[in-house]
């Protein structure tokens, strides 16, 4: 994937990179309650696979913002023209692998392209990814809605934004977000996370009329993706609830 260095002699946030950067845990996350109940019910007459479908607009939001698409490298931030996603799919024996996904099509070929991405993922049953600068980690666990979530996270820290969604509780979707990397404070800021969740709702269908119904709290939340062989695709949500975006 195409990438460039921000020119850190005039960023004018390079103070706050060194600062970040030494902190033993340099992270933030961010909890948000989404109402999406007109866009379940778009997805149910559609018969949209969910996860995929959240996958992709999640994708298109965190693609629209400049920070999601920036992270560490030899000391340095890049920022990648794209970034794509990877997520765990559940195998047979127990365990898992990764599915790594590019969103840059119209949605109704994104569709049947990412169906058959897992369907290969899951064939192949491997966690060894080529490239992982580059890429959102995304999970999801369905079969509960909790109101925040604390995983492992690699030590030195890496520079991924984690995005994952739970089960879905009365009026909302709840978003759980863990910020890129070691330096993720020095580039990412309260507004940078707001400018996400106003993206979703332009990309998501049937969520432009919910745009105000917004409960968002700062969690410490951590990625579900590493160490998390639980963590899969699936799940099954119903109209009228709200979902837990981490």
């Amino acid at each position: 994937m195409d990438y460039r260095y921000i020119d850190m002699a005039h960023y004018p946030r390079k103070e706050h990179f060194a600062y970040f950067t030494g902190l033993a845990y340099p992270y933030v996350g961010l909890t948000a309650n989404i109402d999406i109940t007109q866009f379940l019910e778009k997805s149910k007459t559609e018969k949209w696979p969910f996860f995929l479908s959240v996958c992709y607009c999640v994708s298109q939001a965190a693609n629209g913002i400049p920070e999601f698409r920036q992270r560490i490298l030899d000391g340095k931030i890049i920022e990648f023209s794209r970034c794509q996603t990877s997520h765990t799919v559940a195998l047979d024996d127990g365990t898992y692998g990764y599915c790594t996904l590019d969103s840059n099509m119209p949605f109704p070929a994104f569709l049947p392209y990412a169906q058959q991405a897992q369907a290969e993922a899951k064939q192949k049953g491997s966690i060894q990814e080529e490239e992982v600068l580059n890429k959102f980690f995304i999970s999801t666990l369905p079969w509960v809605s909790y109101t925040a979530l604390v995983q492992p996270v690699p030590c030195p820290a890496d520079s991924n934004p984690r995005i994952t969604w739970g089960n879905t509780s009365p009026r909302a979707v709840k978003f759980c977000f863990l910020s890129p990397c070691c330096a993720t404070t020095a580039w990412w800021t309260a507004s940078t996370l707001g400018r996400f969740i106003g993206n979703c709702l332009k990309k998501w269908p049937g969520w432009h009329n919910n745009s105000r119904r917004i409960l968002a709290t700062r969690r410490d939340c951590a990625n579900t993706r590493q160490g998390a062989g639980f963590v899969r695709t699936g799940g099954r949500f119903q109209p009228g609830s709200t979902l837990v975006l981490c």
